[in-house]
């Protein structure tokens, strides 16, 4: 019995010399953080009401609470102002839903009603619900914005982006070529200012009407000024500060990214390029003569406001025009 006792002494004397001393552990280092995917912020409380839903039958209400709409905006443009680049930058921000035009995209594929407006924007919102923000980049109405504006309240808000007039232009020609032999743009409206305007296009010269359409679409930036805050396309890719202070301005606050992060966004590559796909052209004189006469004046002294220069070709025609007027 003795000799039992003396070994179970020696065995804990040997634990407790393997396992040292007591004493309270330091704290390390800890090892690096793993790169995980960021969790969207949760949408606060005020969100998860019902919003938005009158006119709504009783299912569709009940789907509204369950998939609630963050706070929403759209992007009006009509595009070839890399409105394609500037959706895929405000969808990789993490607390961002963001389309382009999908309501084109769904018309086209899916042979569905083109939808616009509130429907539209209330479905965009109600898929991006896990998010802060949701919305839009081309494909909104300009007309329907007050209507968005009345439907949503503070939820909402609208921006326009344009760029540099007869850049633009160009653009919009070398998409047509994307889908040359096919009339998928309505033209039908065009007779009346092609009379007005003085210019003869035949029925059947589709392309001509076309570049009609694409000089007539540099006016939309009259009504365009009454929708929001106008950023140039040019600032939004090349100037973080901008690009910024514009994710500001759409989500009224919601978001306000970092410098790091708005720097990264500004490395991202050009997205759905049209002109530059193509070898340079220069308008002919018919073209000139086509901007000349469509684009409203009024729409150069808006673009001049915005540090546009007016094009030299427009800008003697209209020197030509106030000398004449003078010695008259």
């Amino acid at each position: 019995m003795l000799c039992v006792m003396k070994w179970e002494r020696r065995c804990s004397a040997m634990q407790i010399s393997l396992r040292g001393p007591s004493v309270t552990p330091t704290r390390r280092n800890p090892p690096a953080r793993r790169h995980v995917l960021y969790t969207p912020h949760k949408l606060i409380a005020e969100n998860n009401v019902e919003q938005f839903v009158e006119g709504l039958t009783e299912y569709q209400q009940a789907f509204l609470r369950k998939y609630p709409c963050p706070q929403l905006f759209y992007i009006v443009s009509w595009g070839c102002a890399a409105t394609s680049w500037l959706a895929t930058v405000l969808n990789r921000h993490p607390d961002i839903y963001c389309v382009h035009a999908a309501n084109h995209t769904w018309h086209v594929l899916g042979n569905v009603e083109k939808l616009d407006g509130v429907r539209y924007l209330r479905i965009i919102g109600s898929q991006g619900h896990a998010h802060v923000a949701a919305g839009g980049v081309h494909g909104i109405s300009r007309h329907l914005v007050p209507e968005c504006r009345r439907s949503f309240g503070d939820k909402f808000n609208a921006a326009v982006v344009v760029r540099e007039p007869i850049s633009r232009l160009r653009s919009q020609v070398a998409l047509y070529r994307d889908f040359e032999g096919l009339r998928a743009w309505d033209v039908d409206y065009l007779d009346s200012i092609l009379s007005s305007a003085g210019i003869a296009v035949a029925p059947e010269d589709y392309q001509s009407r076309l570049f009609v359409h694409a000089a007539n679409m540099l006016n939309a930036v009259l009504d365009e000024s009454t929708v929001g805050k106008i950023y140039r396309a040019e600032d939004l890719t090349s100037n973080s500060q901008v690009l910024g202070g514009f994710m500001e301005e759409i989500t009224r606050g919601k978001i306000s990214p970092d410098s790091e992060w708005l720097n990264s966004a500004l490395e991202t590559k050009k997205v759905n390029v049209h002109a530059g796909r193509y070898p340079r052209r220069e308008l002919d004189d018919w073209q000139m003569d086509v901007v000349r006469k469509v684009v409203d004046p009024r729409a150069w002294d808006l673009y001049e406001s915005l540090g546009y220069a007016r094009p030299e070709f427009v800008a003697c025609s209209a020197e030509i025009r106030e000398r004449a007027s003078i010695i008259a």
